[in-house]
């Protein structure tokens, strides 16, 4: 109830500021200045006018200055107030960050504005439209109201496509139905264009290599009858008088190891083959890779699409970094042959990198954790490329009264894998990538993990798949071969006293087998690193053990029945990574997560792998909790010792909230809800009961937590330092969950016991 008083207080402040701010304002205006107030669009007859309200809006974006209202009036305010400020220092980040530079009438800028707006109103069939301008001026305040005078929108009533028998026009012919102009239509100038780019796209991939949009003209004749014009599509020949010809692919010539700084004046060899010729100081590249990468064919159609999925592809093998084509061309009889030259300049074939980090985990740890890699993109000369990847870290015991030691835990993993730019199949596949090389992945691992106080456990992996691009934005990987091989070792008698008081961690933590299928598709419409607005999404399916089980002799039900002397599991897992990204003002960005996981073992397991099993908490999770500092359900964790083990889960739900912003150069901050919880299955031999999952309250064991967060981003590293607290604790008894009424961040002790640190390289997501 205070907090609801408190809110209600904050926002009437908050309104009356902005209502106030406007006259704030112009107290700090120069002599002359006046500050710009509003925009009125006025359509007279407003009846005449097709979709008014949506036409009114665009004009208002387009119309310019855009007047002091809402959250600009503040901002404005803000700017004004503060005044001149040195380049540096407190009060200049403020202004930079809360405020902007107040609207101003300027004569200049309405009458550009003018000429905008009527523009528009041309291009989308209000033809000879008038447009003028009404101003009002109330003290410093000045409202400007556009009134249009239009009779309406013109439609299209027939449209004429080019007539002439020109070697261009008896190809596009075909393809001038369906169209996207139609009789019907309002005139819009877009759909216009649109069409012009489809047309040319259609003589670029079939032969007419010098054909632009430009080459069609558009004559509109606005006489056709009341709000009604004809269209007439014509095609501009070149200025000598010929007219376009097609283009032929002469012989493909290759330089794969072209160097822009080369200076010396060395022959290359030259290699022919039935498809290319190649000229090259030194072998850079097998040519059946090049033949395999290249789309463009000796005397077929020039075509802009294979020249594009010629560049893709030659890129996409990450052996070059730059890919150039130019064209001989030559007359022949048939038309025009062009003569590509393709020249690639190689990039950096080796290359190792190091990293260290620093992190908190499981509130009572250092940990410290070191990372190699070493990548040859060019192994056998055609494209594979080979990683290997070496990590390690330990954790050591800073408050941690079951701590013996000062060594908690060591981490030691390494893996390698083998990319080959091709599908490896028992089978042969005919149809070829258009834009993206799908690879063949060929993976190696192996993991260790020493818990000092409870046990040991080695993880080997191997695993047989494809990883290929649909498109830009669609990616899948399947491994039809996944192989993991889980050993438990070193038990001490404390872990092994508590697997004797826990059935599930028991049958969780024996020696496993898991063999299956894996499958991952990943979704992205981000164009670029740059662009702050995109949606992704990823989807992870996992299958293991059916193809055992096929092979094994009936088992009248019976559970953990063995291969190579070691239980294999059985289980389904499905797992989705739900992100979408928005784009505010600046440097300020919305950014939000869903994820959620179903693990269902069955046949011969009862339980999922440990290692397969969902948590919640952490730097990259419900971030007011540390790892393993959630659930399942309202599970209120035992000892330090079964706490950090024994809070996983079948079912996970979660669900993330951050708004980031620039503070200064490379300093980010930022603001975060974090929501969620992993819970499980019910089933007879689960013996945590308040941590399985029931429809009618898991509602009531969302874990909610919220905080702050700041970031040193230098775009190729991020660190990152979040500091958050509860909102909510299912741990609790449920009329405590709630924390609303114990925050005090004034208090020291509310610090010391409510706030959480999290200190981590890289976002969130």
């Amino acid at each position: 109830m205070h907090l609801t008083i408190r809110l209600l207080y904050f926002s009437t402040f908050l309104l009356a500021m902005m209502q106030f701010s406007s006259c704030s304002i112009s107290k700090h205006l120069k002599e002359g200045q006046l500050l710009y107030r509003e925009t009125k669009i006025n359509f007279q007859p407003d009846s005449t006018i097709n979709k008014s309200t949506k036409l009114r809006n665009e004009l208002l974006l387009l119309s310019r200055p855009q007047p002091n209202i809402g959250l600009n009036k503040a901002k404005a305010w803000v700017y004004v107030r503060i005044g001149e400020t040195k380049e540096k220092g407190l009060k200049n980040w403020i202004k930079r960050i809360f405020g902007a530079p107040p609207a101003l009438y300027d004569e200049s800028i309405i009458q550009r504005s003018r000429l905008v707006l009527g523009k528009h109103m041309l291009d989308n069939g209000y033809f000879h439209s008038e447009l003028d301008m009404d101003t009002t001026m109330r003290r410093k305040h000045v409202s400007l109201t556009y009134n249009i005078h239009t009779k309406g929108q013109y439609h299209l009533k027939q449209i004429e496509w080019p007539q002439d028998t020109s070697p261009v026009n008896q190809l596009l012919s075909n393809y001038y139905q369906p169209s996207i102009l139609q009789p019907g239509q309002p005139y819009q100038l877009n759909n216009i264009n649109a069409e012009r780019s489809r047309l040319t796209n259609i003589a670029n991939n079939n032969g007419f290599y010098d054909f632009s949009i430009g080459n069609f003209f558009v004559i509109v004749d606005t006489t056709a009858g009341p709000l009604l014009t004809n269209l007439f599509l014509r095609i501009k020949n070149p200025t000598d008088s010929t007219l376009h010809q097609p283009h032929y692919y002469g012989p493909i010539r290759v330089l794969p190891d072209y160097d822009i700084n080369q200076e010396t004046e060395q022959i290359p060899d030259t290699i022919k083959t039935e498809h290319l010729t190649i000229y090259q100081h030194k072998r850079i590249i097998r040519p059946k890779v090049l033949f395999r990468m290249i789309r463009m064919e000796e005397g077929g159609l020039y075509s802009r699409q294979k020249q594009d999925m010629t560049i893709q592809h030659l890129l996409d093998l990450g052996v070059f970094k730059f890919v150039n084509i130019r064209y001989q061309q030559r007359d022949i009889p048939k038309g025009v042959e062009l003569t590509p030259y393709i020249i690639l300049t190689p990039g950096l074939m080796r290359d190792v990198t190091a990293e260290f980090q620093v992190n908190n985990r499981n509130g009572s740890y250092l940990g410290l954790a070191a990372a190699a890699s070493f990548t040859h993109r060019n192994l056998f000369k055609g494209a594979e490329q080979f990683q290997i990847n070496l990590s390690g870290g330990i954790e050591t015991g800073l408050r941690d009264s079951t701590s013996q030691g000062f060594i908690n835990s060591i981490d030691l993993n390494l893996q390698m894998d083998l990319y080959i730019p091709r599908l490896i199949t028992p089978f042969r596949i005919t149809n070829k990538p258009k834009y993206y090389i799908p690879r063949t992945r060929i993976n190696l691992g192996n993991s260790f993990q020493r818990r000092t106080e409870l046990y040991n456990i080695n993880s080997t992996n191997a695993s047989f798949g494809y990883d290929w691009k649909e498109n830009k934005r669609k990616r899948h990987q399947l491994n039809p071969l996944s192989v993991n091989l889980v050993n438990l070792y070193g038990e001490t008698d404390k872990f092994l006293d508590l697997l004797a008081e826990n059935p599930r961690l028991q049958i969780s933590f024996q020696d496993n087998f898991i063999a299956g299928l894996t499958y991952t598709y990943t979704y992205n419409n981000q164009n670029s690193s740059t662009d702050k607005q995109f949606l992704y999404f990823r989807l992870d399916l996992e299958s293991a053990g059916n193809a055992i089980s096929l092979l094994q002799p009936a088992s009248n039900g019976e559970k953990n029945q063995k291969i190579l002397n070691v239980a294999y599991a059985q289980f389904a897992r499905m797992a989705i990574d739900l992100r979408q990204y928005w784009a505010l003002r600046g440097e300020q960005n919305i950014a939000t997560r869903f994820v959620g996981g179903l693990g269902l073992p069955y046949g011969n397991s009862i339980f999922l792998p440990y290692v397969k099993q969902f948590i919640s908490g952490g730097a990259n999770s419900i971030r007011a909790f540390r790892l393993r500092e959630v659930g399942p359900g309202s599970y209120n964790g035992e000892d330090g010792l079964a706490q950090s083990i024994d809070r996983t889960g079948d079912i996970k739900l979660e669900a993330n909230l951050e708004y980031r912003f620039g503070i200064f150069s490379y300093l980010k901050g930022a603001v975060f809800l974090d929501a969620g919880n992993v819970w499980l299955l019910d089933r007879p031999e689960e013996t945590r009961k308040e941590g399985i999952f029931h429809f009618d309250k898991f509602l009531n064991e969302i874990a909610i937590g919220t905080g702050f967060g700041f970031r040193l981003d230098f775009n190729f590293f991020v660190l990152r330092l979040d500091g958050a607290f509860a909102l909510r604790n299912p741990n609790l008894p449920p009329a405590d969950r709630w924390t609303f009424g114990s925050i005090n961040p004034l208090k020291r002790d509310w610090r010391r016991d409510n706030l959480v640190w999290q200190l981590a390289i890289g976002y969130p997501f």
